[in-house]
Protein backbone atom coordinates (compact mmCIF):
# COMPACT_ATOMS: atom_id res chain seq x y z
CA UNK A 1 0.00 0.00 0.00
CA UNK A 2 1.32 3.48 -1.06
CA UNK A 3 0.14 6.54 0.78
CA UNK A 4 0.73 9.54 -0.45
CA UNK A 5 0.18 12.88 2.48
CA UNK A 6 -1.10 15.84 1.49
CA UNK A 7 -1.71 19.25 2.65
CA UNK A 8 -5.42 20.52 2.89
CA UNK A 9 -4.94 24.03 1.99
CA UNK A 10 -6.56 25.16 -0.93
CA UNK A 11 -3.60 25.72 -3.19
CA UNK A 12 -3.11 22.04 -2.71
CA UNK A 13 -6.45 21.56 -3.98
CA UNK A 14 -5.17 23.10 -7.37
CA UNK A 15 -2.18 20.28 -6.94
CA UNK A 16 -3.09 17.06 -5.98
CA UNK A 17 -4.68 15.49 -9.07
CA UNK A 18 -1.62 15.87 -10.95
CA UNK A 19 0.11 13.81 -8.34
CA UNK A 20 -2.39 11.15 -7.34
CA UNK A 21 -3.87 9.38 -10.93
CA UNK A 22 -5.41 5.66 -10.35
CA UNK A 23 -5.55 6.21 -6.79
CA UNK A 24 -8.02 3.32 -5.10
CA UNK A 25 -8.70 4.57 -1.82
CA UNK A 26 -8.64 8.15 -0.67
CA UNK A 27 -9.20 9.29 2.86
CA UNK A 28 -11.12 12.87 3.21
CA UNK A 29 -10.79 13.82 6.86
CA UNK A 30 -12.81 16.85 8.51
CA UNK A 31 -13.46 18.37 11.65
CA UNK A 32 -16.76 17.51 13.13
CA UNK A 33 -16.27 19.99 15.80
CA UNK A 34 -16.58 22.85 12.66
CA UNK A 35 -20.30 23.76 11.42
CA UNK A 36 -20.83 23.01 7.49
CA UNK A 37 -21.43 26.79 7.08
CA UNK A 38 -18.45 27.42 8.25
CA UNK A 39 -15.29 28.72 5.90
CA UNK A 40 -12.42 27.34 8.10
CA UNK A 41 -9.19 28.46 8.88
CA UNK A 42 -5.94 28.27 6.63
CA UNK A 43 -2.85 27.33 8.20
CA UNK A 44 0.68 26.35 7.69
CA UNK A 45 3.02 24.12 10.01
CA UNK A 46 6.40 23.53 9.98
CA UNK A 47 7.46 21.11 12.87
CA UNK A 48 4.11 21.83 14.72
CA UNK A 49 4.74 25.84 14.79
CA UNK A 50 1.64 27.43 13.15
CA UNK A 51 3.79 29.85 10.53
CA UNK A 52 2.76 33.29 8.71
CA UNK A 53 -0.71 34.85 8.88
CA UNK A 54 -3.84 31.86 8.69
CA UNK A 55 -6.64 33.41 6.27
CA UNK A 56 -10.16 32.72 5.82
CA UNK A 57 -10.90 29.69 3.12
CA UNK A 58 -13.37 31.55 0.14
CA UNK A 59 -15.24 28.02 0.49
CA UNK A 60 -17.43 26.48 3.24
CA UNK A 61 -16.68 23.19 4.74
CA UNK A 62 -19.76 21.92 2.77
CA UNK A 63 -18.63 22.76 -0.63
CA UNK A 64 -15.32 22.08 -0.27
CA UNK A 65 -16.69 18.43 0.90
CA UNK A 66 -18.40 18.55 -2.55
CA UNK A 67 -16.25 19.75 -4.84
CA UNK A 68 -13.70 17.57 -3.62
CA UNK A 69 -16.11 14.45 -3.68
CA UNK A 70 -16.52 15.86 -7.21
CA UNK A 71 -13.31 15.76 -8.42
CA UNK A 72 -12.38 12.15 -7.04
CA UNK A 73 -16.06 10.61 -8.88
CA UNK A 74 -14.39 12.77 -12.00
CA UNK A 75 -10.91 10.84 -11.69
CA UNK A 76 -12.32 7.21 -11.13
CA UNK A 77 -15.33 5.83 -10.67
CA UNK A 78 -13.59 2.58 -9.32
CA UNK A 79 -12.03 4.92 -6.40
CA UNK A 80 -13.40 4.33 -2.81
CA UNK A 81 -13.74 7.17 -0.28
CA UNK A 82 -13.31 7.16 3.54
CA UNK A 83 -14.56 9.66 5.35
CA UNK A 84 -12.99 10.12 8.96
CA UNK A 85 -14.11 12.74 11.53
CA UNK A 86 -11.86 13.82 13.93
CA UNK A 87 -12.97 15.79 17.19
CA UNK A 88 -15.64 13.59 18.26
CA UNK A 89 -15.25 14.30 21.40
CA UNK A 90 -15.48 18.23 20.63
CA UNK A 91 -18.49 18.13 18.70
CA UNK A 92 -21.76 19.40 19.93
CA UNK A 93 -24.75 17.21 18.80
CA UNK A 94 -22.93 14.70 16.81
CA UNK A 95 -25.84 12.75 15.53
CA UNK A 96 -27.46 16.12 13.78
CA UNK A 97 -23.34 16.70 12.51
CA UNK A 98 -23.35 12.94 10.71
CA UNK A 99 -26.92 13.36 9.43
CA UNK A 100 -25.83 16.61 7.40
CA UNK A 101 -22.57 15.18 6.64
CA UNK A 102 -24.56 12.31 4.81
CA UNK A 103 -27.29 14.35 3.40
CA UNK A 104 -23.98 15.89 1.85
CA UNK A 105 -22.57 12.88 0.34
CA UNK A 106 -25.96 11.17 -0.95
CA UNK A 107 -24.90 11.48 -4.88
CA UNK A 108 -21.63 9.63 -3.77
CA UNK A 109 -22.41 7.22 -1.00
CA UNK A 110 -21.82 4.21 -3.75
CA UNK A 111 -17.97 5.36 -3.55
CA UNK A 112 -17.94 5.79 0.15
CA UNK A 113 -17.55 2.96 2.29
CA UNK A 114 -19.38 2.30 5.11
CA UNK A 115 -18.33 1.91 8.71
CA UNK A 116 -21.08 -0.43 10.45
CA UNK A 117 -24.01 1.66 9.43
CA UNK A 118 -22.59 5.39 9.29
CA UNK A 119 -20.41 6.61 5.98
CA UNK A 120 -17.81 8.36 8.70
CA UNK A 121 -15.70 6.11 11.13
CA UNK A 122 -15.70 9.24 14.15
CA UNK A 123 -12.56 9.92 16.10
CA UNK A 124 -11.90 11.67 19.37
CA UNK A 125 -9.49 14.73 19.84
CA UNK A 126 -7.91 13.80 23.40
CA UNK A 127 -9.03 10.46 24.76
CA UNK A 128 -7.87 7.26 23.66
CA UNK A 129 -10.63 5.23 24.45
CA UNK A 130 -11.47 1.72 23.52
CA UNK A 131 -13.93 2.85 20.85
CA UNK A 132 -11.51 5.04 19.52
CA UNK A 133 -9.00 2.59 19.19
CA UNK A 134 -11.67 0.00 17.69
CA UNK A 135 -12.22 2.32 15.10
CA UNK A 136 -8.52 2.69 13.77
CA UNK A 137 -8.27 -0.89 13.67
CA UNK A 138 -11.28 -0.36 11.45
CA UNK A 139 -10.00 1.96 9.48
CA UNK A 140 -6.99 -0.48 8.63
CA UNK A 141 -9.37 -3.02 7.71
CA UNK A 142 -11.18 -1.21 4.78
CA UNK A 143 -7.91 0.12 3.68
CA UNK A 144 -6.98 -3.40 2.90
CA UNK A 145 -9.87 -4.47 1.94
CA UNK A 146 -10.57 -1.66 -0.69
CA UNK A 147 -7.71 -2.01 -2.12
CA UNK A 148 -7.65 -5.94 -2.53
CA UNK A 149 -11.23 -5.18 -4.54
CA UNK A 150 -9.41 -2.48 -6.50
CA UNK A 151 -6.95 -5.12 -7.91
CA UNK A 152 -7.54 -5.20 -11.49
CA UNK A 153 -4.43 -6.09 -12.82
CA UNK A 154 -1.76 -9.21 -11.29
CA UNK A 155 1.65 -7.93 -10.38
CA UNK A 156 4.33 -11.06 -11.48
CA UNK A 157 6.18 -12.01 -8.51
CA UNK A 158 9.22 -11.06 -10.22
CA UNK A 159 8.57 -7.32 -10.73
CA UNK A 160 7.06 -7.56 -7.20
CA UNK A 161 10.67 -8.51 -5.95
CA UNK A 162 12.29 -5.69 -8.32
CA UNK A 163 10.28 -3.13 -6.76
CA UNK A 164 11.52 -4.33 -3.07
CA UNK A 165 15.13 -3.82 -4.25
CA UNK A 166 14.35 -0.51 -6.06
CA UNK A 167 13.17 0.68 -2.73
CA UNK A 168 16.06 -0.57 -1.01
CA UNK A 169 18.66 0.46 -2.60
CA UNK A 170 17.27 3.75 -2.79
CA UNK A 171 16.80 4.04 0.88
CA UNK A 172 20.60 4.03 0.49
CA UNK A 173 20.98 6.55 -2.03
CA UNK A 174 22.00 10.02 -2.60
CA UNK A 175 19.89 11.86 -3.17
CA UNK A 176 17.58 9.44 -0.74
CA UNK A 177 14.65 8.06 -2.65
CA UNK A 178 16.25 8.23 -6.07
CA UNK A 179 17.83 5.96 -8.25
CA UNK A 180 19.41 6.72 -12.00
CA UNK A 181 18.01 4.08 -14.81
CA UNK A 182 21.42 2.78 -14.71
CA UNK A 183 21.47 2.25 -11.30
CA UNK A 184 18.05 0.50 -11.83
CA UNK A 185 19.29 -2.10 -13.77
CA UNK A 186 22.40 -2.65 -11.98
CA UNK A 187 19.52 -3.32 -8.97
CA UNK A 188 18.02 -5.65 -11.44
CA UNK A 189 20.91 -7.44 -12.34
CA UNK A 190 22.04 -8.07 -8.47
CA UNK A 191 18.55 -9.73 -7.78
CA UNK A 192 19.29 -11.62 -11.82
CA UNK A 193 15.44 -10.02 -12.91
CA UNK A 194 17.03 -10.22 -16.50
CA UNK A 195 17.80 -13.96 -16.29
CA UNK A 196 14.29 -14.89 -15.74
CA UNK A 197 12.46 -11.75 -17.26
CA UNK A 198 14.34 -11.40 -20.66
CA UNK A 199 12.88 -7.68 -21.94
CA UNK A 200 10.87 -7.07 -19.23
CA UNK A 201 12.69 -4.31 -17.26
CA UNK A 202 11.30 -1.65 -19.33
CA UNK A 203 7.40 -2.92 -18.79
CA UNK A 204 7.94 -4.09 -15.10
CA UNK A 205 8.76 -0.09 -14.72
CA UNK A 206 5.73 1.51 -16.51
CA UNK A 207 4.08 -0.84 -14.55
CA UNK A 208 5.17 0.49 -10.68
CA UNK A 209 4.81 4.13 -12.70
CA UNK A 210 0.86 3.51 -13.45
CA UNK A 211 -0.33 2.44 -9.55
CA UNK A 212 2.01 5.43 -8.78
CA UNK A 213 4.71 3.53 -6.79
CA UNK A 214 7.25 5.02 -8.82
CA UNK A 215 7.70 8.27 -10.69
CA UNK A 216 9.38 8.38 -14.00
CA UNK A 217 9.16 10.78 -16.45
CA UNK A 218 11.38 9.50 -19.83
CA UNK A 219 9.92 12.05 -21.94
CA UNK A 220 11.47 14.68 -19.77
CA UNK A 221 13.92 13.60 -17.47
CA UNK A 222 14.99 9.46 -18.96
CA UNK A 223 17.51 8.87 -16.62
CA UNK A 224 15.58 9.59 -13.14
CA UNK A 225 13.75 7.41 -11.25
CA UNK A 226 11.88 8.64 -7.78
CA UNK A 227 11.27 5.35 -6.18
CA UNK A 228 9.44 7.35 -3.49
CA UNK A 229 6.53 9.61 -5.35
CA UNK A 230 6.23 11.99 -1.94
CA UNK A 231 9.24 13.27 -3.00
CA UNK A 232 7.98 15.15 -5.82
CA UNK A 233 4.95 16.39 -3.58
CA UNK A 234 7.35 17.55 -0.63
CA UNK A 235 9.41 19.76 -3.26
CA UNK A 236 6.35 21.48 -4.72
CA UNK A 237 5.19 21.59 -0.82
CA UNK A 238 8.74 24.23 -0.35
CA UNK A 239 7.47 26.33 -2.64
CA UNK A 240 4.04 26.86 -1.91
CA UNK A 241 4.97 27.20 1.89
CA UNK A 242 7.90 29.78 0.90
CA UNK A 243 5.11 31.65 -0.99
CA UNK A 244 2.74 31.82 1.80
CA UNK A 245 5.66 32.97 4.51
CA UNK A 246 6.85 35.66 2.09
CA UNK A 247 3.34 37.11 1.48
CA UNK A 248 2.27 36.53 5.07
CA UNK A 249 5.58 38.38 6.16
CA UNK A 250 5.02 41.88 4.26
CA UNK A 251 8.67 41.85 4.30
CA UNK A 252 9.84 45.54 2.32
CA UNK A 253 13.23 44.40 2.52
CA UNK A 254 12.91 41.61 -0.22
CA UNK A 255 14.30 41.72 -3.64
CA UNK A 256 12.49 42.79 -7.18
CA UNK A 257 12.80 38.82 -7.87
CA UNK A 258 11.04 37.29 -4.68
CA UNK A 259 8.26 40.51 -5.14
CA UNK A 260 7.21 39.06 -8.56
CA UNK A 261 7.35 35.92 -6.92
CA UNK A 262 4.69 37.03 -4.25
CA UNK A 263 2.80 39.55 -6.32
CA UNK A 264 2.47 37.42 -9.54
CA UNK A 265 3.27 33.56 -8.63
CA UNK A 266 6.68 34.01 -11.22
CA UNK A 267 9.11 31.31 -10.26
CA UNK A 268 12.69 31.07 -11.56
CA UNK A 269 15.68 28.68 -11.59
CA UNK A 270 17.03 31.50 -9.00
CA UNK A 271 13.93 31.63 -6.84
CA UNK A 272 13.66 27.43 -6.59
CA UNK A 273 17.81 27.32 -5.72
CA UNK A 274 17.32 29.78 -2.71
CA UNK A 275 13.72 27.88 -1.68
CA UNK A 276 15.60 24.59 -2.07
CA UNK A 277 18.56 25.58 -0.36
CA UNK A 278 16.27 27.27 2.67
CA UNK A 279 14.01 24.11 3.51
CA UNK A 280 15.33 21.03 1.81
CA UNK A 281 17.25 18.41 5.21
CA UNK A 282 18.07 16.55 2.61
CA UNK A 283 20.09 15.85 -0.67
CA UNK A 284 18.11 17.98 -3.52
CA UNK A 285 17.31 15.57 -5.81
CA UNK A 286 16.44 18.23 -8.78
CA UNK A 287 18.56 20.91 -9.59
CA UNK A 288 16.34 24.04 -10.12
CA UNK A 289 16.18 23.30 -13.94
CA UNK A 290 15.33 20.20 -13.99
CA UNK A 291 12.93 21.37 -11.39
CA UNK A 292 11.24 23.91 -13.82
CA UNK A 293 11.49 21.08 -16.50
CA UNK A 294 9.56 18.80 -14.30
CA UNK A 295 6.83 21.42 -13.97
CA UNK A 296 6.02 22.73 -16.84
CA UNK A 297 5.59 18.99 -18.37
CA UNK A 298 3.10 18.30 -15.52
CA UNK A 299 1.44 21.63 -16.93
CA UNK A 300 1.97 23.05 -13.41
CA UNK A 301 3.98 26.37 -14.53
CA UNK A 302 4.11 27.77 -17.79
CA UNK A 303 7.06 30.07 -19.11
CA UNK A 304 5.95 33.70 -19.78
CA UNK A 305 8.34 36.02 -20.13
CA UNK A 306 12.12 36.56 -19.76
CA UNK A 307 13.97 39.25 -18.12
CA UNK A 308 17.57 39.74 -17.58
CA UNK A 309 18.11 36.60 -19.62
CA UNK A 310 16.08 34.45 -16.86
CA UNK A 311 12.51 32.76 -17.97
CA UNK A 312 10.05 33.60 -15.99
CA UNK A 313 7.32 30.89 -15.55
CA UNK A 314 3.76 31.53 -14.04
CA UNK A 315 2.44 28.72 -11.42
CA UNK A 316 -1.44 29.84 -11.03
CA UNK A 317 -1.43 27.71 -7.64
CA UNK A 318 0.50 30.03 -5.62
CA UNK A 319 -2.35 32.92 -7.08
CA UNK A 320 -4.80 34.54 -4.99
CA UNK A 321 -8.49 34.02 -5.66
CA UNK A 322 -10.89 37.07 -6.39
CA UNK A 323 -14.41 37.02 -4.68
CA UNK A 324 -17.26 37.47 -7.41
CA UNK A 325 -14.81 37.49 -10.46
CA UNK A 326 -17.68 38.75 -13.12
CA UNK A 327 -18.28 41.44 -11.26
CA UNK A 328 -14.75 42.37 -11.68
CA UNK A 329 -14.66 42.26 -15.52
CA UNK A 330 -15.57 44.72 -18.11
CA UNK A 331 -18.58 43.06 -19.89
CA UNK A 332 -18.79 43.22 -23.47
CA UNK A 333 -20.31 40.26 -24.83
CA UNK A 334 -22.20 37.16 -23.14
CA UNK A 335 -20.32 35.17 -21.70
CA UNK A 336 -20.18 31.83 -22.64
CA UNK A 337 -20.72 28.85 -19.81
CA UNK A 338 -18.72 25.41 -19.95
CA UNK A 339 -20.74 23.53 -17.38
CA UNK A 340 -19.32 20.08 -16.13
CA UNK A 341 -21.29 16.80 -15.50
CA UNK A 342 -20.97 16.15 -12.25
CA UNK A 343 -22.27 19.79 -11.29
CA UNK A 344 -18.70 21.53 -11.08
CA UNK A 345 -15.27 21.53 -12.67
CA UNK A 346 -12.60 19.02 -11.22
CA UNK A 347 -10.30 20.38 -9.47
CA UNK A 348 -6.86 21.41 -10.70
CA UNK A 349 -8.68 21.69 -13.82
CA UNK A 350 -8.31 25.68 -14.42
CA UNK A 351 -5.22 25.85 -13.00
CA UNK A 352 -3.54 23.19 -15.92
CA UNK A 353 -5.66 25.06 -18.14
CA UNK A 354 -4.39 28.15 -17.88
CA UNK A 355 -0.42 26.82 -18.39
CA UNK A 356 -1.82 24.45 -21.41
CA UNK A 357 -2.89 27.12 -22.82
CA UNK A 358 0.28 29.78 -22.00
CA UNK A 359 2.42 26.75 -23.92
CA UNK A 360 4.91 27.82 -26.23
CA UNK A 361 3.82 26.97 -29.59
CA UNK A 362 4.19 28.14 -32.90
CA UNK A 363 1.92 30.85 -33.53
CA UNK A 364 1.96 31.84 -29.73
CA UNK A 365 -1.80 32.19 -29.79
CA UNK A 366 -2.24 33.01 -26.11
CA UNK A 367 0.01 35.79 -23.54
CA UNK A 368 -0.98 37.17 -20.15
CA UNK A 369 -2.79 40.38 -20.70
CA UNK A 370 -0.88 43.00 -18.56
CA UNK A 371 -1.34 46.85 -18.15
CA UNK A 372 1.87 48.88 -17.17
CA UNK A 373 3.43 45.50 -17.41
CA UNK A 374 1.62 44.05 -15.15
CA UNK A 375 -0.38 40.88 -15.41
CA UNK A 376 -3.52 42.30 -15.36
CA UNK A 377 -6.88 40.28 -13.69
CA UNK A 378 -4.57 36.96 -12.79
CA UNK A 379 -6.19 35.43 -10.43
CA UNK A 380 -6.27 31.60 -9.54
CA UNK A 381 -10.07 31.94 -10.57
CA UNK A 382 -9.93 34.74 -13.05
CA UNK A 383 -6.87 35.66 -16.01
CA UNK A 384 -7.37 37.46 -19.02
CA UNK A 385 -5.04 36.72 -22.01
CA UNK A 386 -4.81 38.44 -25.32
CA UNK A 387 -5.48 36.38 -28.05
CA UNK A 388 -2.64 36.11 -30.72
CA UNK A 389 -0.29 38.73 -29.50
CA UNK A 390 -2.66 41.63 -29.99
CA UNK A 391 -4.49 44.20 -27.84
CA UNK A 392 -7.56 43.81 -29.61
CA UNK A 393 -9.01 41.15 -28.54
CA UNK A 394 -8.61 39.50 -25.48
CA UNK A 395 -10.26 36.79 -23.47
CA UNK A 396 -11.32 36.13 -19.57
CA UNK A 397 -11.23 32.70 -18.30
CA UNK A 398 -13.22 32.21 -14.97
CA UNK A 399 -13.50 29.50 -12.67
CA UNK A 400 -17.11 29.57 -10.98
CA UNK A 401 -16.54 26.32 -9.14
CA UNK A 402 -20.02 24.87 -10.92
CA UNK A 403 -18.89 25.76 -14.72
CA UNK A 404 -16.27 27.44 -16.50
CA UNK A 405 -17.35 31.16 -17.91
CA UNK A 406 -15.70 32.92 -21.08
CA UNK A 407 -15.28 36.58 -21.41
CA UNK A 408 -14.82 38.68 -25.08
CA UNK A 409 -13.63 41.91 -25.13
CA UNK A 410 -13.65 43.15 -28.15
CA UNK A 411 -13.19 47.29 -29.11
CA UNK A 412 -15.98 48.71 -30.45
CA UNK A 413 -14.14 49.80 -33.14
CA UNK A 414 -13.89 46.47 -34.61
CA UNK A 415 -16.16 43.86 -35.95
CA UNK A 416 -16.04 40.28 -34.02
CA UNK A 417 -14.68 38.19 -36.90
CA UNK A 418 -16.61 35.66 -38.24
CA UNK A 419 -16.56 32.34 -36.86
CA UNK A 420 -14.43 33.77 -33.80
CA UNK A 421 -16.24 32.93 -30.88
CA UNK A 422 -16.42 29.33 -31.75
CA UNK A 423 -12.23 29.26 -32.67
CA UNK A 424 -12.08 30.34 -28.86
CA UNK A 425 -14.69 27.54 -27.72
CA UNK A 426 -13.14 24.94 -29.42
CA UNK A 427 -9.79 25.67 -28.62
CA UNK A 428 -10.61 25.52 -25.32
CA UNK A 429 -12.62 22.92 -25.60
CA UNK A 430 -9.53 21.05 -27.04
CA UNK A 431 -7.74 22.14 -24.28
CA UNK A 432 -9.88 20.95 -21.56
CA UNK A 433 -9.87 17.45 -23.17
CA UNK A 434 -6.34 17.48 -23.48
CA UNK A 435 -6.09 18.87 -19.14
CA UNK A 436 -7.91 16.03 -18.53
CA UNK A 437 -6.04 13.48 -20.30
CA UNK A 438 -3.22 14.84 -18.62
CA UNK A 439 -4.60 14.44 -14.96
CA UNK A 440 -5.97 11.14 -15.76
CA UNK A 441 -9.85 12.24 -15.18
CA UNK A 442 -12.46 10.40 -17.43
CA UNK A 443 -13.49 12.65 -20.32
CA UNK A 444 -15.19 15.24 -19.29
CA UNK A 445 -18.89 15.69 -20.11
CA UNK A 446 -18.84 19.63 -21.59
CA UNK A 447 -22.15 21.36 -21.94
CA UNK A 448 -22.22 24.98 -22.85
CA UNK A 449 -24.75 28.27 -22.52
CA UNK A 450 -24.91 31.46 -22.75
CA UNK A 451 -27.49 33.30 -20.32
CA UNK A 452 -29.67 36.03 -22.08
CA UNK A 453 -31.73 38.64 -20.96
CA UNK A 454 -34.73 38.90 -22.45
CA UNK A 455 -38.80 38.56 -22.55
CA UNK A 456 -39.95 34.95 -23.47
CA UNK A 457 -43.01 36.07 -23.64
CA UNK A 458 -42.18 38.79 -26.25
CA UNK A 459 -41.14 36.46 -29.06
CA UNK A 460 -43.60 35.65 -31.44
CA UNK A 461 -44.95 31.89 -31.72
CA UNK A 462 -45.47 32.20 -35.72
CA UNK A 463 -42.09 33.22 -36.35
CA UNK A 464 -40.67 30.47 -38.27
CA UNK A 465 -36.96 30.80 -36.15
CA UNK A 466 -39.16 30.66 -33.50
CA UNK A 467 -37.96 27.39 -31.91
CA UNK A 468 -34.10 28.56 -33.00
CA UNK A 469 -33.93 31.30 -31.14
CA UNK A 470 -33.14 29.72 -27.94
CA UNK A 471 -34.34 27.17 -25.41
CA UNK A 472 -35.95 28.50 -22.18
CA UNK A 473 -35.38 26.15 -19.52
CA UNK A 474 -36.99 27.43 -16.51
CA UNK A 475 -36.25 24.60 -14.35
CA UNK A 476 -32.50 24.88 -14.26
CA UNK A 477 -32.68 28.36 -13.03
CA UNK A 478 -32.98 29.58 -9.64
CA UNK A 479 -36.49 30.95 -9.28
CA UNK A 480 -35.72 32.91 -6.32
CA UNK A 481 -33.62 34.96 -8.81
CA UNK A 482 -35.46 38.58 -9.38
CA UNK A 483 -34.50 38.11 -13.07
CA UNK A 484 -36.15 34.25 -13.38
CA UNK A 485 -38.55 35.13 -15.99
CA UNK A 486 -36.26 36.82 -17.90
CA UNK A 487 -33.32 34.29 -18.26
CA UNK A 488 -33.09 31.74 -20.61
CA UNK A 489 -30.44 28.90 -21.56
CA UNK A 490 -29.06 28.98 -24.48
CA UNK A 491 -27.86 25.10 -26.37
CA UNK A 492 -26.08 25.67 -29.64
CA UNK A 493 -26.45 21.31 -29.09
CA UNK A 494 -30.73 22.11 -29.00
CA UNK A 495 -30.52 24.49 -31.97
CA UNK A 496 -31.01 24.18 -35.86
CA UNK A 497 -27.12 24.05 -37.14
CA UNK A 498 -28.89 25.30 -41.10
CA UNK A 499 -29.84 28.80 -39.11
Amino acid sequence: IQFIDSGGQPEFHDLLPVFVPNTSVVLFVLKLSEGLDEKPKVEYYISNQCIGNPYTSYLTNQEILEHCLNVFHAQTEKCKILMIGTHKDECDDYKQKIMQLEKCINFHKRMVVRFGDEYIASLNCKSNETDTVDTVKNIRIQISTVIDEAIIEETPMAWFGLELALKKASGKSKPKGTLSLEQCKLEADKIEFFKTNSGQFEEALKHLVKYNIFIHYPEVLKDLVLCDPQLLLSMVTLIVRHHYILKSSKDAAINETMSRFVKYAYISAKILKTILAKYSKQDVFLSPNECLILLTHLKIISAVEKIDNSDLYLMPALLPRVNNPDANIDKHLAPLHIRFGGGCAPSGMFCSLVTTLLQPAQPQLWTLCKRDGIPYCCFRNCVTFCYKETTNYTITLVDAFSHFSIYMHIPTCFKIPRGFPLIIRNKIHESINAVAERLKYSKPVLEDAIICTYQHTELDPSDPNYNHLAVYQPTELDPSDPNYNHLAVYQPTELDPSD
